[in-house]
């Protein structure tokens, strides 16, 4: 993401739409080209909307996936880096509810540590928004805790898979060794909040089960 982040959102937004395109023509379920924005927000890196491609077919089932989520969140980060936290939240909760939708093929009980990455993300987003409000403080600890909450149950899920040989699980594939990295630095953010609010003793606490993590 380096270089002109403005350029590549407008790729990452025209290739939303084309996930529009293919996969639904559902106006509930389509990601809009462009997120809206008020007068006073520095829209400058809002892409143009794409001229209006020709209706393509439906996705079948023999079509590969096309995932928004990634997308969504590498927008997220593009909107992030630039301070603009507003956007970034909208990217990064639209992310949030393709990975919690049971219905999608990506999302639900399916796909648990795409719902705690982004939630981890969310969660840094209110960090940032913070400043003198104990109440976004609170909202970014309630997305750490349960990011967190989550990536330690597959964990612990996993690894008893693993003890018991047992080829049904759907943690079977699941990277320990990222997992612990990730619970690491979701645990480290929870100490950052903890800080900013002054609970030190907490922060501690947090600050060195990361680092044992």
């Amino acid at each position: 993401l380096g270089g002109n982040d403005a350029m590549a959102a407008n790729y990452f937004m025209y290739a939303l739409d084309i996930i529009n395109q293919r996969t639904s023509s559902s106006p509930s379920r389509s990601i809009p080209s462009c997120p809206a924005v008020s007068p006073t927000t520095n829209n400058s890196m809002c892409p143009q909307a794409q001229p209006q491609q020709q209706q393509q077919p439906r996705q079948t089932s023999q079509e590969p996936i096309m995932d928004a989520m990634p997308i969504l969140h590498n927008l997220g980060h593009i909107y992030y880096r630039a301070q603009n936290y507003k956007l970034a939240m909208s990217m990064y909760s639209k992310a949030l509810d393709i990975a919690q939708d049971p219905k999608h093929p990506r999302g639900g009980s399916s796909n648990l540590s795409a719902s705690a990455s982004t939630l981890n993300c969310l969660g840094v987003i209110f960090f940032h928004m913070s400043g003198n409000s104990d109440e976004n403080a609170s909202k970014a600890l309630d997305m750490f805790t349960t990011s967190l909450d989550i990536r330690k149950s597959l964990l612990n899920n996993s690894t008893t898979a693993n003890c018991n040989n047992s080829s049904n699980s759907n943690n079977g594939n699941l990277n320990t060794d990222d997992e612990r990295r990730e619970i690491a630095t979701t645990t480290n953010n929870v100490g950052r909040v903890y800080y900013m609010l002054g609970g030190h003793t907490a922060a501690l606490t947090a600050y060195i089960e990361a680092y044992r993590l």
